[in-house]
């Protein structure tokens, strides 16, 4: 079941107040440290008795920021994420970068993958040159896979300048989706040169890079030249 607010909240789980007949309205919100259920105005809350609590006018299953935490209640405080040392990103490269290969049996609609799930690409030049080396070493293994499968595929990469978490390789093919073949982005710019920190990865004069800009962001599309 999930809840109908729009926190990005998941599964609701339901807790049991005695003597319940009527239909429940499930809320929670993650970072409260609380799931409660609204029955005509009542509030009941795991781990404490049934309080009443400020309407809510149209209630549509989003909690007001303003609502009081119940009693008994406490609000959980998430821990700080711990920065991977190097040594461990690296490690958790290679073991998504060897993941990542799909099975090339059927068609492709713009499927692609990342190597770099949480971002930390970011922290600093050496992890972000670690993670685009993983990045083109997948992007080159699946280009070489699908040639010597001979599926008619377009391999091209999307790089963002300030964005690892995003960066992906995609695989594309016709398709029963209708999604036109091969795939231009639009309002692309094909570049002469390439800025100092992708320019170690990439070779001008085997791939087309083009950059994209949207709301300010710039990402690189990448694909190999034609013969």
């Amino acid at each position: 079941m999930r809840c109908g607010g729009g926190w990005g909240c998941k599964v609701v789980r339901l807790v049991q107040a005695p003597a319940l007949q009527s239909s429940l309205v499930l809320a929670c919100r993650q970072d409260w440290g609380l799931i409660g259920m609204r029955v005509v105005g009542q509030w009941y809350f795991r781990g404490c008795s049934h309080r009443q609590m400020p309407d809510l006018n149209q209630w549509s299953g989003t909690l007001k920021a303003t609502l009081p935490l119940a009693k008994g209640a406490m609000r959980q405080v998430r821990p700080a994420k711990r920065q991977a040392s190097f040594a461990e990103f690296v490690h958790r490269l290679k073991i998504e970068e060897k993941k990542r290969l799909p099975m090339f049996d059927c068609w492709f609609d713009m499927w692609h993958t990342h190597v770099d799930w949480e971002g930390d690409g970011n922290t600093s030049r050496m992890y972000r040159h670690a993670q685009l080396r993983a990045l083109f070493r997948l992007f080159r293994r699946i280009q070489a896979t699908a040639q010597s499968k001979q599926l008619n595929a377009q391999v091209f990469a999307v790089v963002t300048a300030c964005e690892p978490g995003q960066d992906a390789v995609f695989i594309h093919t016709t398709n029963p989706n209708g999604t036109p073949y091969p795939y231009l982005p639009s309002n692309v710019y094909w570049l002469e040169s390439l800025p100092s920190w992708l320019a170690p990865h990439v070779v001008l004069e085997r791939y087309q890079v083009g950059v994209q800009i949207w709301k300010a962001k710039k990402s690189y599309f990448i694909q190999r030249r034609r013969p």
